[in-house]
């Protein structure tokens, strides 16, 4: 194992703000498909992979889940041009690389989706590798194995309850930012070690 800390990224919501053209995305696929889900659960959804997110919200896997998966994604990559970086997000990589600090992004987006948030980003990050996914402890200790890190060694950053339970089930940190809408109190119920508004407040500190 490497010696030294390491730092994992969530990419929607934490990197670029994305989260509510998740939100709106979602609703609107819902609401054509006659499932009223208001705006707010659905936000409280947003940061687990498609299918879970239905069953999560409708209480099952509908019948057309692909389909709904689909048009989600239609309607997200038609908002491409309005996402942006969160405050600070190019500081904060900027810092890591200066001071050799490893990271990874720990995503369940699909390719064409992690093609958009980089370019909102104005730039790539290395992914880790696909093992499940959040907020389940394997895609933490995944990341772990790649880095060479035990996951104590690893400290998440992330704006989802969902990113927390994943951290805190592999045994890793966990840093969450107000900046993807989830208040202060649910992620450090979640196991949140500090909460931040956005990436900016973590240059220098990880």
């Amino acid at each position: 194992m490497e010696a030294g800390p390491a730092i994992l990224f969530d990419l929607d919501g934490t990197l670029v703000d994305s989260v509510y053209q998740h939100v709106n995305a979602w609703h609107e696929v819902l609401q054509r498909n006659g499932w009223a889900v208001p705006h707010h659960r659905v936000h409280r959804a947003i940061g687990l992979p498609s299918g879970r997110l239905l069953r999560w919200l409708l209480g099952r896997a509908p019948e057309n889940e692909q389909a709904l998966i689909d048009a989600h994604g239609q309607l997200f990559l038609q908002q491409a041009k309005r996402l942006t970086p969160t405050p600070g997000a190019l500081e904060l990589l900027g810092d890591l690389d200066a001071r050799e600090v490893p990271y990874l992004a720990v995503t369940s987006a699909n390719e064409e989706t992690q093609r958009v948030l980089f370019g909102a980003l104005g730039r790539s990050l290395p992914i880790a590798p696909s093992a499940g996914s959040k907020p389940e402890q394997s895609p933490i200790v995944a990341a772990a194995a790649a880095l060479k890190r035990e996951p104590g060694q690893l400290t998440m950053i992330g704006d989802a309850v969902w990113d927390a339970e994943s951290a805190h089930r592999a045994g890793a940190h966990f840093v969450g930012l107000r900046c993807g809408g989830t208040g202060d109190e649910l992620l450090r119920q979640a196991g949140a070690i500090w909460v931040e508004d956005a990436p900016r407040d973590l240059v220098g500190r990880l």
